[in-house]
């Protein structure tokens, strides 16, 4: 361990400028939120606290701001918009709108959001100017996305799509830049956008996975898959079956189920490797880190480990790195336990052999890497490398 340090209460995201981390915190008991940035070294560089919302989403722009987006908790909770230096904290620019963003995309140097029961907007991410905003009647959409948001790229190359509900049925919307709605068809309720590319939109539907074009024609469906783990890698999307004892590779061009490896507990964590997806398969006794070729569906190895734990294995160069223990699923995210001490596992991605161990003293919620290092924010608010 290279270094701690002490942060705000309620640590959610980390991410990565120049000069050092920046971090979201929502506040103690949901109180007033906030962001910050520390050094690689592990010092303090600045803190900007909001007064007012709970929570920020955050994106790193190709210059180093930070673009924030505030997250409220009711449709009528007014929306805040900041642009950040990301290594000295200085306000660039902020931006209030009527209703908070449920959701946004970057297209274009513009965020185009759409505002809880109000409609869409876009924002000129240099400036902050509100270049435009389309409001809904009731009768066509009136609220943003029905289910769980994944932290998902949402932006082809042309449009941004949205989910979008209404009283009788759920949409799927895709925005331009400049505020022009090129897409709008329904999809069954409790629909979910999973991956947005140039040509192509795969969504989730109830126990079945779906590709659309990008005007919304329905190209293939694939039935009795849901979409718990969600990996892609040239153009092998693998997702959990229905019987949540199995993972599918899906063709995304023509919707064939490839292969399925069976035998897994179907809670599952997945992420990418060059040609094998890594696995923590979640049982409700142990869990077990899994590599999955990508091309044959083959169990390339599978090796115990310590603890229980939310989290999604990370590869890092050579090394598959688990972190378990400590934490508990909320939903949309986990939670540190300070009554279970947090352990970061590494495996060699080839063969899966465990090639070190690392204990913490405490749960912990999140965890990135950087340049080959590994940072974690512990409990009680500690961040380590």
């Amino acid at each position: 361990m290279l270094w701690t340090a002490d942060l705000p209460p309620d640590v959610y995201d980390l991410g990565f400028s120049d000069s050092g981390l920046t971090f979201s915190y929502a506040g103690q008991w949901r109180g007033a939120g906030g962001f910050g940035g520390v050094s690689f070294d592990g010092e303090p560089l600045w803190q900007l606290e909001s007064v007012t919302e709970t929570r920020y989403e955050s994106d790193l722009l190709d210059d180093g701001d930070v673009l924030l987006v505030t997250q409220g908790t009711a449709p009528n909770t007014v929306g805040r918009v900041l642009r950040v230096d990301a290594d000295s904290g200085d306000l660039v620019w902020s931006t209030e709108v009527d209703h908070y963003l449920s959701t946004y995309g970057l297209l274009d140097d513009r965020l185009v959001g759409f505002q809880q029961g109000e409609g869409l907007i876009g924002i000129d991410v240099s400036s902050g100017d509100v270049l435009w905003e389309t409001g809904f009647d009731d009768e066509r959409w009136n609220l943003g996305p029905s289910r769980p948001v994944r932290d998902i790229d949402r932006a082809s190359s042309s449009a941004v799509f949205f989910e979008a509900v209404s009283g009788s049925k759920d949409g799927i919307i895709g925005v331009t830049a400049d505020g022009r709605i090129v897409a709008e068809f329904e999809v069954p309720r409790q629909s979910t956008v999973v991956a947005v590319a140039d040509d192509y939109v795969l969504v989730e539907h109830p126990s079945a996975l779906s590709r659309y074009s990008l005007t919304g024609e329905l190209q293939w469906s694939t039935p009795a898959i849901v979409v718990r783990a969600y990996e892609q890698i040239d153009g092998v999307a693998l997702v959990t079956a229905a019987d949540a004892s199995s993972m599918i590779g899906v063709d995304t061009e023509t919707g064939e189920n490839l292969w399925t490896t069976k035998e897994l507990s179907g809670h599952n964590f997945a992420e990418s490797g060059d040609e094998a997806f890594f696995v923590l398969d979640i049982g409700e006794s142990f869990h077990n880190a899994v590599a999955i070729d990508a091309v044959t569906g083959t169990r390339l190895w599978s090796n115990r480990v310590t603890g229980l734990g939310r989290h999604a294995p990370m590869v890092v160069g050579r090394w598959v790195i688990v972190g378990v223990a400590g934490s508990y699923s909320v939903p949309g995210r986990s939670v540190a336990d300070p009554n279970q001490a947090g352990v970061f596992q590494a495996f060699h991605a080839e063969s899966g052999e465990p090639a070190w161990s690392l204990g913490l003293n405490g749960g912990f919620e999140t965890m990135a890497e950087h340049d080959g290092v590994i940072y974690v924010v512990s409990f009680p608010n500690r961040a380590s490398s």
